[in-house]
């Protein structure tokens, strides 16, 4: 999905023709679409961390009220913008492929622990030497 400038931090400041990739993800019903639009992705440079302050602004496309672009996505929990995630479906998945979706489970799979290395197993207990959360793994010391 994506979010107009306005609906960001941004405000009116943001230039009209720029959307956001956001994370919400919901069904529409058939009635409130309008029409199609066409949506293109505006890569940075190479060495766009060397073009601050430079007055060179481009016209990304022409105002024809049905073409825009992005460039990022935008978090409005901390008001934060960041590269797009790069998640592209699989081949079983093509036609009902969403990146918000996918965006979102794997930050669910990721947030929940997870444990591994069976250490030992007692009583119909099994004790397990590694837990990771959040991409951090826990050991556990059995050493004293």
């Amino acid at each position: 999905w994506f979010c107009l400038g306005s609906d960001t931090i941004l405000g009116a400041t943001s230039d009209p023709l720029e959307l956001f990739l956001v994370d919400d993800c919901e069904d529409m019903q058939l009635s409130y679409i309008h029409g199609k639009v066409n949506v293109i992705y505006k890569a940075p440079s190479n060495n766009w961390f060397m073009e601050g302050g430079m007055d060179t602004e481009i016209k990304m496309v022409e105002d024809d009220g049905r073409t825009y672009f992005y460039q990022l996505w935008y978090d409005p929990d901390y008001a934060r913008f960041e590269t797009p995630p790069d998640t592209k479906p699989t081949e079983d998945n093509q036609h009902k492929f969403c990146a918000s979706c996918t965006r979102l489970a794997e930050i669910r799979l990721r947030e929940m622990p997870s444990v591994s290395e069976i250490q030992e197993e007692n009583d119909g207990k099994v004790f397990y030497s590694v837990a990771t959360k959040n991409g951090v793994q826990y050991k556990a010391d059995r050493t004293s």
